[in-house]
């Protein structure tokens, strides 16, 4: 079974249910939005989803396609997490 399968269970919905129903926060990290359905599936699930992004990588047009793909796949996107930003500043 592929990971999107695995993700798209029922029981998925109700791991995170339980998850967030013994804790304040749970955090879950997964692979790069850019790449894999598997992020859009767990955003969908999530009260919150924040895009973190590489200051020396990532390209502000890439960034922001990604902002509209996470909102246009009903993900809660709460803020940006810019790393590797010691050579902007």
């Amino acid at each position: 079974m592929n990971p999107s399968s695995l993700l798209s269970m029922p029981e998925m919905d109700q791991l995170l249910q339980w998850a967030s129903s013994h804790d304040d926060y749970f955090i879950v990290i997964d692979c790069p939005t850019l790449i894999h359905a598997e992020a859009h599936i767990l955003g969908s699930l999530s009260d919150q989803t924040f895009l973190v992004v590489d200051a020396t990588k990532d390209r502000l047009r890439q960034v922001a396609n990604a902002k509209e793909e996470m909102l246009n796949t009903g993900m809660k996107l709460s803020g940006l997490i810019v790393n590797k930003l010691g050579r902007w500043i």
